[in-house]
Formats: structure tokens, C-alpha cells, sequence
């Protein structure tokens, strides 16, 4: 499955050609290479995953990070970096019901993508929106490591495509607690790129 995820409308016009340029590549394979024009039920999921899903992890982290940022703030607030005092800020503001509803949502996500995976072999994605940025200001936008990171699922990067000349990652994700036949698919693509 080829998910473009919220990451891909910030994305540069070289990582989106570099993801369809790895997609016909598996095509020409003959790996299958299902995206949201072809199925309805992944069309619904990019939906899902468009919706909020950054806010969605911060809202988590937040509350969940909450009481240790209670603590060092009370100790020694000049000491924490703004954007963890906004992430304190936003866990104050947050209720236990807000907590319970983020809680939800991720889990009525990951059961959505369970039953995904049931018909893949695995994802295949952007790592980046593109280049890395220049400079230290800044890792750049995380719309595509999110979704991985809040269904709680195994996802690996490979430097396998470029953008603006410099490296950029093709990220394969597989199905909660297949790590071991994510590793295999990104082997397997390795070996082929290598023409082994």
C-alpha cells in the first residue's frame, strides 16, 4: 500500500516525482501497489490520517508529559525551552476527558490499519516532506513520521531516493509487532536495487 499521508501536500515537487518514480519501480517488479485512487477503504484511511493527526500526537504527548513538566517548571523554569513550556501549556488547558477521546481516536486508528494490513504486505511512503532543511533550526516538517509513530507500528527509512541532489528516505511501515517482516520487505528491496 502506498500512503501519502498529511505529509505529502507539504511535500516538494522532487520528493513527490522520487515517490512516484519508487512506486513504478515496485510496479515494474511486480510488487502490487494499491494507493487511494485504486482502493475506497485507503482513500478513507489518507482521510483519517489527514485529519488533525499531528495535533492528534501532540495532544498525547502533551498530557502525557504533563507531570514531569509540572516539576521542572516549578524547579526551574528559565531552564526549559519555549516549545516545551507551549507543550506544558496545552497539557494544562487539556481535561481527563480530552486525554480519553485522544486515546480513542488512536485506537479506532490503529484497529483501522490493523485490518489494512491484513491485505498488504506492507506500506510503502515518503520520509520527508524533502531535503533536509539547511541549517539547525529545524528538522523539518514531521507529516510523514507521525502516522508510524501514533499507530504504534514498526516503520525503517531507506536513503534510497534524492531530492534537490541530497538524499532522501523511502520509508516502508508494517503491521504492530511484524518488525522482523518489515526488516525482510526492506532487505528484499535492497537486494533488487542492488540487482542481487
Amino acid at each position: 500500500m502506498l500512503l501519502e499521508t498529511a505529509g505529502l501536500s507539504a511535500a516538494t515537487p522532487g520528493a513527490r516525482a522520487a515517490l512516484d518514480a519508487a512506486a513504478a519501480w515496485l510496479r515494474e517488479r511486480g510488487v502490487e501497489v494499491v494507493t487511494r485512487a485504486q482502493a475506497e477503504v485507503v482513500e478513507q484511511f489518507e482521510r483519517e490520517l489527514a485529519d488533525g493527526l499531528l495535533e492528534l500526537t501532540l495532544s498525547i504527548i502533551a498530557w502525557e508529559s504533563r507531570w514531569p513538566l509540572e516539576g521542572y517548571a516549578q524547579t526551574n523554569a528559565s531552564a526549559i525551552s519555549h516549545a516545551l513550556l507551549r507543550r506544558l501549556a496545552n497539557a494544562t488547558a487539556m481535561t481527563q476527558h480530552d486525554y480519553a477521546a485522544a486515546l480513542a481516536r488512536r485506537a479506532r486508528l490503529r484497529d483501522t490499519f490493523a485490518e489494512l494490513m491484513a491485505n498488504c504486505d506492507g506500506v510503502v511512503t515518503l520520509g520527508a516532506t524533502g531535503a533536509a532543511p539547511r541549517g539547525f533550526t529545524s528538522t523539518g516538517n514531521p507529516g510523514f513520521a507521525v502516522p508510524a509513530s501514533i499507530l504504534g507500528v514498526p516503520a525503517l527509512t531507506l536513503p534510497a531516493l534524492r531530492d534537490e541532489n541530497l538524499p532522501l528516505g523511502l520509508q516502508f511501515i508494517g503491521a504492530a509487532g511484524e518488525d522482523a517482516a518489515l526488516f525482510s520487505l526492506a532487505r528484499w528491496f535492497v537486494n533488487e536495487a542492488a540487482g542481487r
